[in-house]
């Protein structure tokens, strides 16, 4: 269990990054929010159902939630640098 309380952490991290960006940009002045929030909306569950693909091999085992938030983790982590370099710091 210590284990995934350390990956339920980075998830918590990563999750709260992007939900602060997110916040950020519908704040800001930028055009196509409405597109730019379907695309969120759209990733978030592309993200879900991956995740819960990949971790399918470990499917009732110890590995299981581990596997899943790890996925999840990286593709936080990576929207959240999309979001950082290609919306936020747009000119």
């Amino acid at each position: 269990m210590q284990i995934n309380n350390k990956y339920i952490e980075k998830f918590d991290e990563a999750k709260y990054t992007f939900e602060e960006r997110l916040q950020e940009i519908r704040s800001s002045s930028i055009e196509g929010k409405i597109e730019f929030n379907e695309m969120v909306s759209s990733w978030v569950v592309f993200v879900e159902k991956k995740c819960v693909f990949e971790s399918n091999e470990s499917k009732g085992k110890d590995a299981e939630l581990a596997t899943l938030l790890s996925c999840k983790v990286n593709d936080y982590n990576e929207m959240n640098k999309y979001l950082l370099e290609s919306v936020i710091n747009m000119p």
